[in-house]
């Protein structure tokens, strides 16, 4: 089973007093960001690192369905992306689990358009 790590906050947020994000990654973080690939059909991605086992899974995470499942517009806000990683998170989770039964030896799994729901 996938399980989404708790990535430490390195870039100071002011979301929190604390700089404490949950465990999510921090969109201002540019090394969580992701553009598009062939056959992607958002243009911008944020990626949460995830473990299945020992095995490392990136999740890419169209912030184009973040902003979807939001009720909101904010797919290159980087402090509205990151509250919709904490909020969203187990059904990112879920998703990302669902897709890995599909391709159970995925090193890379794609949340794009229409996939959270």
């Amino acid at each position: 089973m996938l399980k989404l790590d708790n990535v430490p906050n390195t870039v100071l947020s002011k979301l929190t007093e604390d700089n404490d994000l949950g465990g999510a990654p921090n969109a201002a973080d540019q090394s969580f960001w992701a553009e598009k690939r062939d056959g992607d059909r958002s243009m911008h991605f944020v990626i949460w690192p995830a473990h299945v086992g020992e095995r490392p899974v990136n999740v890419r995470i169209s912030t184009r369905e973040l902003s979807r499942i939001s009720d909101d517009d904010f797919e290159i806000n980087s402090a509205k992306i990151t509250v919709a990683l904490q909020r969203h998170r187990e059904r990112i989770e879920q998703r990302a689990n669902e897709t890995l039964k599909l391709k159970p030896d995925a090193t890379d799994i794609t949340l794009d358009l229409d996939s959270l729901g």
